[in-house]
């Protein structure tokens, strides 16, 4: 089964989508529900706010953005993938918070599909299992031996991760998730393949050998 992505001017302008040929910079790339998808979000809103006040639970809903808390003291905003429009610009700063300005300039990286949780074999410092690291987590670690932020949001059941970093790193990981399509299956893909697996329950559950929990 394949899945036709959706064309979205915005990316030819982020900084993972930069270093891909001009079929995936427009993003009208064919991917599969299963192996490892890579959805680049560079261009959609978000925000990271750091918090001089208690922090609301990870997941919480404001004002159709969902929240997430990290252990350092921070909040980061998402916008809801699945709508059909998106917001040009991420809500204000919240009474007892200091937005990060250098966050929404990185890279913004989607993995989903039944091996996206294998990624984390590769090159990740500390242990990113689904039963270590759960739904909803966000945690700040070194990937491919870049510092990454990432977030734990699961599609239909499925691990599925958001990945921050500078976007100075953004050829390196580009090349480190093309090698691994080799090993998984999937590849580079659009909005319109992730909000399909958002939408619809996973075809086939299981994993491959090559990413199996170990």
């Amino acid at each position: 089964m394949t899945i036709q992505a959706q064309t979205t001017e915005n990316l030819k302008m982020s900084p993972l989508n930069s270093f891909i040929g001009d079929d995936l910079a427009d993003s009208t790339s064919i991917a599969a529900p299963d192996g490892l998808n890579v959805l680049d979000a560079s261009a959609y809103p978000r925000a990271r706010h750091l918090a001089v006040s208690p922090l609301e639970q990870s997941g919480t809903q404001i004002a159709g953005w969902t929240c997430f808390s990290s252990a350092r003291g921070s909040k980061i905003l998402l916008p809801d993938l699945s709508a059909n429009s998106l917001p040009n610009d991420a809500p204000s700063v919240p009474d007892g918070y200091v937005s990060d300005p250098a966050f929404r300039n990185g890279y913004w990286i989607v993995l989903f599909g039944s091996a996206a949780s294998a990624v984390f074999k590769h090159g990740c410092e500390i242990d990113l299992r689904p039963s270590r690291f759960t739904s909803e987590a966000c945690l700040q670690t070194v990937l491919f031996h870049t510092s990454v932020t990432i977030i734990r949001h699961d599609l239909q059941g499925q691990p599925a991760f958001h990945l921050f970093g500078c976007s100075s790193f953004a050829h390196h990981i580009h090349t480190r998730l093309s090698h691994l399509h080799s090993l998984y299956g999937g590849g580079f893909t659009g909005l319109e393949a992730l909000r399909h697996a958002m939408k619809s329950p996973p075809a086939n559950t299981s994993v491959s050998n090559n990413s199996k929990e170990v």
